[in-house]
């Protein structure tokens, strides 16, 4: 019997597993899908609202800067933070297990793909292992 493999490291407030192999995360149980479904909206609307509040202290910046009450260098200096949170955020949404990386889908199983450490819906991974697939015949037919 095959163990998963895979890593775990601890940091402040947050868990990250680095699995070795592709995993297929499966639920066929009806109620265990529409609580994983709930799950995972609540986490996407919470990541919405801290998106707003970020673009919302932007727009609030940019307004003084446009009133000039903040030089350009003060505002630069003031947004890029803001912009590296919303970065980080999306950035973290998209490779999370929440959404599917490529169709944005919420609902429905997901396959990880350890060649790019992200979260796909099956009918993405699929498009996407056809992709590499026909990819290294191309470079097999150059060499």
């Amino acid at each position: 019997m095959e163990f998963f493999s895979f890593i775990i490291i601890y940091t402040s407030c947050k868990v990250y597993i680095f699995l070795k192999t592709k995993r297929l995360i499966q639920i066929k149980d009806p109620l265990l899908r529409k609580i994983r479904l709930g799950l995972r909206q609540i986490l996407l609307n919470e990541s919405k609202k801290r998106l707003n509040l970020l673009h919302d202290k932007r727009r609030d910046l940019q307004d003084s800067q446009e009133l000039n009450q903040l030089s350009y260098d003060e505002y630069i200096h003031l947004v890029n933070p803001i912009v590296e949170k919303v970065n980080k955020i999306r950035i973290e949404l998209s490779s999370s297990i929440v959404v599917c990386a490529i169709c944005r889908d919420i609902e429905g199983d997901r396959v990880f793909s350890p060649k790019d450490k992200i979260w796909y819906c099956p009918k993405c991974y699929a498009i996407l292992e056809k992709s590499y697939k026909k990819e290294i015949e191309a470079l097999g037919k150059i060499n």
